[in-house]
């Protein structure tokens, strides 16, 4: 659909990330952008579900990766707006 906003991952490692959830949070409002997994040297996008304006230079993006034995690890980082899109 036209003016959906994605995250973009990238993976510079030789290893398939497993992302076991995606959230945007920004202003007090979490937005859900799914779970799946990112290949060796390669990105990927997931789409921000309900999100209508460009984030905020706040936003941050929290994830949880899914190692080999199954274990959850809980990331946030901030938000690195491309301002060609």
């Amino acid at each position: 659909e036209a003016n959906q906003y994605v995250l973009k991952t990238v993976n510079p490692s030789p290893y398939v990330v497993s992302l076991g959830s995606i959230q945007l949070k920004m202003g007090g409002k979490t937005f859900d952008a799914g779970m799946g997994h990112v290949r060796p040297g390669a990105s990927q996008t997931f789409t921000i579900n309900g999100l209508e304006s460009p984030p905020a230079a706040d936003a941050t993006v929290e994830f949880s990766s899914i190692g080999d034995w199954g274990g959850n690890k809980n990331t946030q980082v901030p938000v690195a707006i491309d301002p060609r899109h």
